[in-house]
Formats: C-alpha cells, sequence, structure tokens
C-alpha cells in the first residue's frame, strides 16, 4: 500500500526526490504523467512529474488538484508537495491546489536545500548567500525567479490561503490551533484573519534544522500537507517510519557521455572546467540543436557514426552556444522560433539525439541536465518511468531505465546544481 504521494513539477526534481526513499531501500516509482498513475502494489512510495513548470498557474491548479483528489480517493493520506529549491515555477497555485484536495489539513512548507547552500532567513530565500531574486535564478531566460520573499512569491504565484512564518524560535509551532495558544497577540489576530487552512513557512539554514522540524512534525497525530524540495524530503523515511533496507550495487561504464540542454551558468561553469580537464566539447549549431530532423539525414547520420565513436571515452554534448555567439536565436529569430520554441526544440532534439547515438551502439554512463532534456530523451525512446538507484553526488541522482532489452545508467542533474568541478568528480567516481 502507498504510503506517501510526491508530486514533483519537473522530471530532474521528480528524480532528486524519489532517490531520498529508493536509495535506502523503500520501494519507489517515479513516472512522468500530467495526470493521476495507479501505483504497482508492492510500491511504498510514488513520485509523479506532473509536468507543470512550465504551464500558466491556472492549468498547474487544475492538474495537482486533479491529481491531489483522486489520490485522496485510492487512499493515500500522505502528501508532499516537491517545489524548486530556487522557487521556480507555479508554487503558490500548486500548493494551493493540495490545500485545496486534501482538506482540513494544514500545509508545512520548507524550502530549504541547506546541502545546496539554499536557506530561507526571516522568510527570505538565499542561493549561495545572495536573495534569490539577485541570483543566477533571478535572471534565467525562461523563468527568472521575481520575488525574495517568500511569502510574496507565493501569493504571486497564486497561493491565497494564510501564511505564517516560522522562525527558529517558533518552528515547535504547526498548526493554527498551537499558534493560537502559544504565539502573541498579533500573531494570534493574523492566524484569525487568515483562511482556515494555513501554510507554515519554516526558516531553515542548516541540516540539523531540517531534523528538528521534522521530528516535530512526526509528533502530530495528523501529518500535514508538507512540501519542499529534496532536502526536506531526505527527512521523510524517518518522520513517516518507512520501511529501510539496503540497496545494492551498481557497475557502472567508466565513460562519462555529458548532454548539456542548460543554459545555467553553474552548469557553463561546470562543462568550461570538464573542458580544461582535456574532456572534448562538442558544440552543436543550431540546426543541430533546434531541428530534429536533421539527425535523420545523412549529414547528421554521419556525425552520429562519429559521436557515437567518441562517445565510448568522456565527451561533453553541448547545447550552448559558443563564449560570445549568439547563433542559435539569430537562427530562431531567422525561423520565426519563440523562445518557448527554442526551449521545447532542443530539448526534444538533444533526446533523440542521445537516442540515436545508442542505437548506433554507444555505451556509456549518461549524464543529463535538465528536466526537460531527459523528458526529450524518454520520449524518444518511449519509456514513461525510471528507476532512481542512489544520490551519486550531492543534487545527482544515478537512474536506471531499460531500452533495447538491456538496462542504461543515466546521471541526472538540475542546471543550477553541483560545483565547479563536478565532471572531473563524477569521473573519479566512475573509475572506481
Amino acid at each position: 500500500m502507498v504510503k506517501l504521494l510526491i508530486l514533483a513539477d519537473d522530471f530532474t526534481g521528480a528524480l532528486d526526490t524519489g532517490v531520498q526513499f529508493s536509495g535506502k531501500g523503500i520501494r519507489t516509482q517515479v513516472v512522468v504523467s500530467g495526470h493521476w498513475v495507479e501505483p504497482d502494489s508492492d510500491c511504498d512510495v510514488i513520485v509523479i512529474d506532473v509536468e507543470t513548470r512550465h504551464v500558466p498557474k491556472e492549468k498547474a491548479y487544475e492538474i495537482v488538484n486533479d491529481v491531489c483528489q483522486r489520490a485522496v480517493k485510492y487512499g493515500i493520506r500522505c502528501f508532499y508537495k516537491k517545489t524548486d529549491s530556487a522557487l521556480r515555477g507555479n508554487v503558490g497555485s500548486e500548493l494551493q491546489a493540495a490545500a485545496d484536495a486534501v482538506f482540513g489539513k494544514n500545509i508545512v512548507f520548507v524550502p530549504a536545500f541547506p546541502a545546496m547552500r539554499r536557506i530561507t532567513v526571516d522568510g527570505v530565500h538565499y542561493i549561495d548567500g545572495i536573495p534569490v531574486k539577485e541570483s543566477v535564478f533571478g535572471q534565467d531566460l525562461f523563468e527568472p525567479v521575481m520575488y525574495d520573499r517568500v511569502d510574496e512569491l507565493l501569493r504571486a504565484t497564486g497561493y491565497r490561503g494564510g501564511v505564517i512564518g516560522v522562525s527558529k524560535a517558533e518552528r515547535k509551532l504547526q498548526t493554527a490551533e498551537d499558534w493560537k495558544t502559544q504565539a502573541s497577540e498579533e500573531r494570534r489576530q493574523k492566524a484569525a484573519e487568515a483562511a482556515k487552512q494555513q501554510l507554515f513557512l519554516y526558516d531553515a539554514e542548516t541540516d540539523a534544522d531540517l531534523d528538528e522540524i521534522a521530528e516535530a512534525v512526526s509528533k502530530k497525530s495528523d501529518i500535514p500537507i508538507l512540501a519542499g524540495c529534496a532536502g526536506f524530503a531526505a527527512k521523510l523515511p524517518e518522520l513517516l517510519k518507512l520501511p529501510v533496507k539496503k540497496s545494492g550495487d551498481v557497475k557502472l561504464k567508466e565513460n562519462l557521455v555529458f548532454l548539456c540542454g542548460s543554459v545555467n551558468p553553474i552548469t557553463k561553469s561546470q562543462i568550461v572546467y570538464g573542458e580544461k580537464m582535456g574532456i572534448p566539447r562538442i558544440h552543436l549549431k543550431p540546426e543541430e540543436k533546434l531541428e530534429i530532423s536533421y539527425w535523420d539525414q545523412p549529414e547528421g547520420l554521419g556525425k552520429i557514426r562519429q559521436l557515437a565513436k567518441d562517445g565510448m571515452q568522456h565527451i561533453i554534448i553541448d547545447s550552448n552556444d559558443e563564449e560570445g555567439h549568439n547563433d542559435t536565436m539569430e537562427y530562431a529569430a531567422k525561423k520565426g522560433y519563440s523562445i518557448e520554441d527554442v526551449r521545447v526544440r532542443i530539448s526534444e532534439t538533444l533526446g533523440y539525439l542521445l537516442k540515436k547515438l545508442i542505437d548506433a551502439g554507444m555505451e556509456a554512463t549518461y549524464l543529463i541536465t535538465g528536466g526537460d532534456t531527459l523528458i526529450g530523451f524518454m520520449k524518444a525512446i518511449g519509456v514513461s518511468e525510471l528507476e532512481p538507484v542512489n544520490e551519486i553526488r550531492p543534487g545527482c541522482v544515478l537512474t536506471s531505465l531499460n531500452y533495447q532489452d538491456k538496462k542504461h545508467y543515466v546521471i541526472t542533474k538540475s542546471g543550477g546544481f553541483g560545483q565547479e568541478r563536478l565532471i572531473e568528480q563524477l569521473t573519479r567516481i566512475l573509475a572506481q
């Protein structure tokens, strides 16, 4: 019987949350779907990627609300709304959708991920010590984060209920009744004026903070709707008393093929470092990343044969333009492609390219950045489910999938995760 439903808005988020359970031997099912999917009979945790990161907030509300309602009817009682650690996407509307579907429960929201240097202090979210709006995520080409204060961001993205900030000193207060009996008069008035269902927004700066919040929640007779990123999700196996057992080891291919579908400066710095290590870096030309049909034409097929051969060693296949060039957007403008068209085309084309490389005989451990690129690959090979294996590095999830009667291992990573020397660290792990 399923003990927990996790809803994520993109696939890398679904995997880096799901691995917090599968890495402890808990039977975890991760699926890509815009709707409710009935879990396998032996599943303890089901993670559904509802793919709502890039849709309007009204559509995101409809999808999340429908999935939660169906999950309630199925008998699930514990819910975790996975949110982006940089607060991108429709955070507010999706939390509102869960609250409306799972009636009578408050929300405990812990957006911090201290292990990745993402913390919340006095209701303000920070990335590497910088308020999120001023960080690289505030400059994102596709989905810039416009607010530093989490309560403001929640309301701007569709949350309508009451938001009560919980500092370290106040962190033992989980429910509206707790607040009314123990908080100051000003706080009690705010609670009384707010909606019946409350969202408690927790500050957190360290992993120990997450432990304390989880311990306080575990003492409640009725677990609230829980929300946050992979950092707080890692505390749920113990909080929910899920059956933990040892996971088996896996043998990986020593060569790393890095397929980059991210424009995030953090990922770019990782690629530059990998290139300095001597790893070949292939910059895809605009037509090679925006026209999926290119890879079925004679010129594209010839390059696939060469890339498949090169990919038997470490290689970086990069969708970013060379430094100082803007070839992709210039090509897109000539073709009449919008920014959204560019995002979709790159992810679908890179996914199809990886399929063609595997079909051509490439055997490797694959590193894919960006949930959209991973989805593009899965669509190309006709797979809708991955199995998270373990967290090979913080923020890097090792997963497996079956294609052509063979198991392939893929490392997934959000574009904004990881240290500059990530590629070097991964190649050392594969060489062991």
